[in-house]
């Protein structure tokens, strides 16, 4: 999850937060947020019937939340400018944020939550020997998770 530097246009309600204790594991360093303890906040959301947005609302449904959400889009770096510009907060897979951004706040929340992957390609395709090789060790890979 991400919010507003503070101590630059902080989004309302930025200071409501209470963070638990810095975890281990995959989420080392990072500052964990309990969202029951946020009080009302804006979010910025991907739309509905997006993947994402789908472990976005099972999020908030696991942790008894109710987002007050102000802006849905079909565009997560809408949802980053929201957050820089102290406007809001998002939820945004840690792949998609520039981490050297001292304008955002970083945030784990704790469960286990995911997005299914998929390899796709197009009917019919001439696969390679290192096309071949890629996806046997792509899937060995996913499927240990």
């Amino acid at each position: 999850m991400y919010s507003a530097d503070k101590r630059r246009n902080a989004a309302p309600g930025a200071k409501k937060f209470r963070l638990s204790d810095r975890v281990s594991g995959k989420n080392a360093g990072n500052p964990c947020l309990v969202l029951q303890k946020a009080g009302k906040v804006p979010f910025v959301l991907i739309k509905q019937g997006h993947q994402l947005r789908n472990v976005i609302d099972k999020i908030f449904a696991d942790m008894g939340y109710v987002p007050d959400i102000i802006l849905e889009t079909d565009n997560w770096e809408t949802c980053l400018h929201m957050v820089k510009s102290g406007i809001a907060f998002t939820i945004l897979p840690h792949a998609r944020i520039d981490i050297d951004d001292e304008r955002i706040h970083k945030y784990c929340l704790k469960g286990d939550y995911y997005q299914k992957t998929f390899l796709c390609y197009r009917k019919n395709t001439y696969f390679s020997k290192a096309m071949t090789e890629f996806i046997t060790v792509a899937l060995s890979v996913f499927s240990q998770k």
